[in-house]
């Protein structure tokens, strides 16, 4: 089991023996939600305005930044395109070129 630790800016993961190991670095600053996404790894949002991705042996990878307006929750839709909703501007967007370093994002509001 995955979760996200805001108050320490930290991801963890818990084993099934129950054992906690917690990813800490660079990129991973008051996370938010989190979710199984493209390629195996874990989309997180960081509510410091980026959205990252963090592989299961703990590799950090942040998209975004730019743009992302305050984001809070994140989805997986299909292989290649996540959501993410951006609580400052009210709209919900698609990262759908999430590639190392940036994301192409395009935007709506909610009908």
């Amino acid at each position: 089991m995955w979760f996200t630790n805001a108050g320490n800016d930290s991801i963890g993961r818990i084993s099934t023996a129950g054992a906690v190991t917690n990813f800490t670095g660079t990129g991973i600053s008051h996370p938010g939600a989190i979710t199984p996404g493209l390629k195996g790894a874990l989309w997180f949002t960081n509510t410091t305005h980026s959205i990252g991705e963090i592989t299961t042996s703990g590799t950090v990878t942040i998209s975004g930044g730019k743009g992302v307006a305050r984001p809070m929750g994140v989805a997986e839709s299909g292989s290649t395109t996540m959501w993410f909703t951006e609580y400052r501007s009210n709209m919900m967007s698609e990262g759908s070129k999430f590639t190392r370093g940036r994301a192409g994002a395009t935007a709506g509001h909610p009908a």
